[in-house]
C-alpha cells in the first residue's frame, strides 16, 4: 500500500465515525435551560445572607455596608439572570423590571424587608408549574380589581 491508499483509508475511517456521531443543532431558539436544585438553593441562600446583613440598615455604619453590598449583588444576579434564565431570541425583560423593582425596594429606607430574597422566590415560582399557575391566577385578580 502507497501512502495514498493509506490517507484515503484513514479519510474513508474518519468520515464513517463522523456520521456515527450526532451532532447537536446549535438552534437557539429552542435552548433548553436547566437550573438543578443546588443552585437555587446556592443563589436563595446568598440572598436570605444580604437581607440579613441588610437588616444592619438600622445602624448608620450598616446603613453604608449594606448600600455597598447591595450594588455587587445586583450585578451577580443580573449576570445570572442573563446567563440562565434568559431565552433566545425573546429576552424576558419582565425579569429584568422585577430585578431593579427589588434594587430600589432595597436601596429604600424599606429595604430590609427582603426584596433580594422575594425576587430569587418570584423567579423559582416562575420556574415551576404551581408558581406559574399561582401568578396567573394573582393577575387575573388583580385585573378584575381594577375593572
Amino acid at each position: 500500500m502507497n501512502q495514498e491508499e493509506i490517507y484515503q483509508s484513514q479519510l474513508a475511517e474518519e468520515r464513517a465515525q463522523t456520521k456515527k456521531i450526532k451532532i447537536p443543532s446549535q438552534n437557539k431558539s429552542k435552548r433548553e435551560i436547566n437550573i438543578n436544585t443546588a443552585e437555587w438553593v446556592i443563589v436563595f441562600l446568598a440572598a436570605v445572607i444580604v437581607d440579613i446583613i441588610d437588616l444592619l440598615d438600622l445602624t448608620g455604619f450598616g446603613a453604608i455596608i449594606a448600600r455597598l453590598i447591595d450594588i455587587p449583588i445586583l450585578l451577580a444576579i443580573w449576570i445570572w439572570i442573563i446567563l440562565k434564565l434568559q431565552q433566545l431570541p425573546r429576552p424576558q425583560k419582565d425579569l429584568i423590571y422585577m430585578l431593579f423593582v427589588a434594587f430600589i425596594g432595597e436601596l429604600s429606607p424599606i429595604g430590609m424587608f427582603g426584596f433580594w430574597t422575594c425576587y430569587i422566590v418570584y423567579l423559582w415560582l416562575r420556574r415551576k408549574k404551581i408558581g406559574r399557575i399561582a401568578i396567573a391566577r394573582g393577575a387575573k385578580k388583580i385585573r378584575k380589581i381594577k375593572k
